[in-house]
């Protein structure tokens, strides 16, 4: 009897845990069941190609933006070149101090003869202006005539020298090594002078081979330094052939002023017809 009650309690304990058994495979199946689905949705690789993806576009944005500011940069460089160009170009086009000024019209106003005898005066004045600009150009086209061929002459007969004497080099480079102590002005109007002189490249080569005698000569005033190298030349070899002239002393040209006039006059034509009196 003892056993068969002890059996009988025995059993509902049985019964009640076999349920919460059940509970719990029950529980592990839906586990088991939900990991596809969390693996699914955490996969790794998806990850790292979201994160590669998220990288190039940040990538592609920060390039984009170093072209920009490299084309700001570059804008902003030829714009500042531009303007330097236009400035020096209006420093370069500036308006001659010297030129005369026509009269403001509207100082004149009610004054119409005033004005037109002003008007002459700049008509005068602009002619004559005129006249000596001309004169200025055609003085600077006669002395870089006059240079083209002393320049032409020198040359050939500084080809003739190299094939003449055969210390020509060392003398060559004695003299630039001596003429490399003074500026470049100086070496310009030395230059000049011997260019000038009939016998110049022999003068060079004499200078190469005595560098004191450059040196007293370089160190002198232009006139002095010109009349010791004259003597050179004429100590060393008698003139030969004859240089060009000097170019010729420019012609006197005038500014012309208008030529005739119409039958009905106004003020600017009356004021060209006085200046023409004058």
């Amino acid at each position: 009897m003892t056993d068969i009650t002890q059996l009988d309690a025995e059993a509902p304990a049985e019964a009640i845990e076999q349920p919460q058994a059940e509970e719990q495979v029950a529980s592990t199946e839906e586990v088991v069941e939900q990991k596809p689905e969390i693996q699914q949705t955490g996969d790794p690789d998806s990850v790292v190609k979201r994160i590669n993806k998220y990288a190039a576009r940040a990538k592609a944005a920060e390039e984009l933006a170093m072209q920009e500011q490299q084309k700001s940069l570059l804008m902003q460089a030829q714009l500042q070149q531009f303007l330097a160009s236009q400035n020096a170009q209006r420093a370069h086009q500036q308006v001659d101090p010297h030129a005369p000024v026509p009269p403001n019209k509207a100082q004149y106003e009610g004054r119409p003869l005033d004005y037109a005898e002003s008007l002459a005066q700049y008509y005068v004045a602009k002619g004559q202006y005129d006249g000596m600009q001309q004169q200025r150009q055609y003085q600077e086209s006669q002395r870089e005539k006059y240079n083209r061929e002393l320049q032409n002459q020198y040359s050939a007969k500084l080809r003739e020298a190299k094939a003449q004497y055969a210390d020509w080099d060392d003398a060559l480079e004695s003299l630039e090594l001596a003429a490399s102590k003074y500026d470049q002005s100086v070496l310009d109007d030395l230059q000049l002078s011997i260019k000038s002189l009939s016998n110049g490249p022999e003068v060079t080569r004499y200078l190469g081979l005595h560098p004191e005698e450059f040196d007293a000569i370089a160190s002198a005033s232009p006139r002095i330094a010109a009349i010791k190298l004259g003597e050179i030349g004429v100590k060393i070899k008698p003139l030969a052939k004859k240089l060009p002239s000097a170019p010729p002393p420019p012609k006197q040209i005038k500014g012309e002023i208008g030529k005739g006039a119409p039958t009905e006059e106004t003020i600017d034509q009356l004021a060209r017809r006085l200046a023409r009196q004058r």
